[in-house]
């Protein structure tokens, strides 16, 4: 089980990051294991993760800053081989 926990910032003090938001959502909502590469999580030999689910807040009093959460689990792709 992987959670993570981040923060989309529009680089404006006043403009809410709409687009990112709504890529983060669509990259979340993917039905499939999303590559990931970090120095952390290569020490965890973790290089696909699987997303079950997530949530994108709203921080009171500042409109440029959406808070996330990403509950995920890691994952590997399976290879078959099949012998002809």
């Amino acid at each position: 089980m992987i959670n993570i926990s981040g923060m989309i910032v529009s680089q404006y003090p006043n403009v809410f990051p709409h687009e990112e938001v709504v890529l983060l959502q669509e990259l979340l909502n993917l039905p499939k294991a999303i590559p990931v590469a970090s120095k952390f999580f290569d020490l965890f030999s973790i290089s696909n993760i699987v997303v079950e689910s997530f949530t994108v807040a709203e921080k009171m009093g500042s409109r440029n800053e959406v808070p996330f959460q990403i509950q995920a689990l890691s994952d590997e792709p399976i290879e078959f081989t099949l012998n002809a």
